[in-house]
């Protein structure tokens, strides 16, 4: 009888946040010398993945007595990107492991499927994290650990016409090469009347007269809002005729496919050119 035995590791950088599709967390013990090969599991359950165009739609499960059960993917993990296509296998005589399901904002999702039919999405933090906008915790840009990686690129311009002044924020974070669609992208855009000539201050109710939009797209993940809640924006023109913009609103904005609205808060003190 061949027996395998499966070691994992996770360097000093890698940090774990789990997510459970189920509600009872299930741990089972590693195969040993004393339990049965992983012939024998495979000949009692198998588990079949259906992916589609290299995106992660379902798994199957087929039990040795005919039985079979099919598992969508849980639209509320924000999987981003495909399939890596490293070697799913069976871990235990109950647990079915694949080590790439879908790439996250910061790392890589590990899908684990019990024979009960239930799973577990875990995902591997990969990648440093660098803060810029802030929600209910905080949303961030990755920031890679190899020295070779493309840092992200942030441009603050604006542009003036006879009626208003619009500033636009765009960032483009172009994430992990061995990743992949781990790059994002978020544009925040607002607009003010021409004549705040100097300087203008604007809060709460107020903000409800500029012309706001967001937009974050990263793989198969969206969000956008045009809809600010409260706070307050404040402009000072500098002796360049660059403009300081400082920011401390809320806003709300809404998930794509989830359809999920959430809050969100941007505090920035950036110059806009």
């Amino acid at each position: 009888m061949v027996l395998i035995f499966l070691i994992g590791c996770k360097t000093k950088h890698e940090e774990i946040n789990t997510k459970n599709a189920d509600t009872t967390l299930i741990e089972s013990p590693i195969l040993n010398d004393d339990t049965i090969s992983i012939q024998e599991i495979e000949n009692s359950w198998k588990v079949a993945l259906e992916i589609n165009e290299g995106y992660f739609e379902s798994y199957t499960i087929n039990y040795n007595n005919g039985k079979q059960l099919t598992v969508p993917v849980d639209n509320n993990i924000p999987l981003i990107g495909g399939v890596d296509h490293s070697s799913a296998h069976f871990i235990n005589d109950t647990t079915y492991f694949v080590p790439h399901v879908a790439a996250s904002k910061n790392g890589h999702f590990e899908l684990y499927i019990f024979k009960n039919g239930s799973c577990r999405y875990q995902e591997v933090i990969t990648r440093k994290q660098k803060k810029t906008i802030i929600d209910e915790v905080e949303t961030v840009i990755s920031q890679a650990q190899q020295t070779n990686q493309k840092q992200p690129e942030i441009n603050n311009n604006y542009t003036q016409t006879a009626t208003e002044i619009k500033f636009t924020r765009k960032i483009i974070d172009f994430g992990d090469s061995s990743i992949g669609c781990s790059n994002s992208q978020i544009e925040i855009v607002f607009s003010i009347p021409t004549s705040a000539t100097d300087t203008f201050y604007m809060a709460n109710n107020d903000l409800k007269t500029i012309d706001f939009s967001y937009h974050y797209s990263g793989g198969l993940y969206e969000e956008t809002s045009q809809e600010l809640l409260k706070g307050y924006i404040k402009g000072t023109k500098q002796i360049d005729n660059s403009w300081l913009i400082e920011t401390d609103f809320w806003f709300k904005a809404t998930s794509f496919p989830q359809g999920k609205e959430v809050e969100k808060k941007l505090k920035l003190n950036e110059v806009y050119q």
